[in-house]
């Protein structure tokens, strides 16, 4: 990945946290085309490689009006 090194630095931060047991929540968010799902590939590949299990959840423009739309896969990975 070119570019971007003060995010990638920001989310291995933020790993780094999760391991010492300090959460957070991460709002990527951005025009279309500008590396959004490479850079979450990258830190997710990140994540794994330390033994961690992500969850992800993902927001659509068109879904605004479904309530949790955003959680569902979130919930959908922790209870079936």
């Amino acid at each position: 990945m070119i570019g971007r090194q003060q995010e990638r630095e920001l989310l291995t931060e933020s790993l780094d946290a999760l391991e010492a047991q300090q959460g957070s929540v991460i709002l990527v968010e951005g025009e279309a085309g500008i590396g959004k799902s490479r850079l979450l590939e990258t830190v997710l590949a990140q994540a794994r490689a330390r033994g961690l299990d992500p969850l992800v959840g993902m927001a659509d423009a068109i879904e605004n009006q479904t309530a949790y739309f955003a959680y569902r896969t979130v919930f959908n990975s922790i209870f079936g």
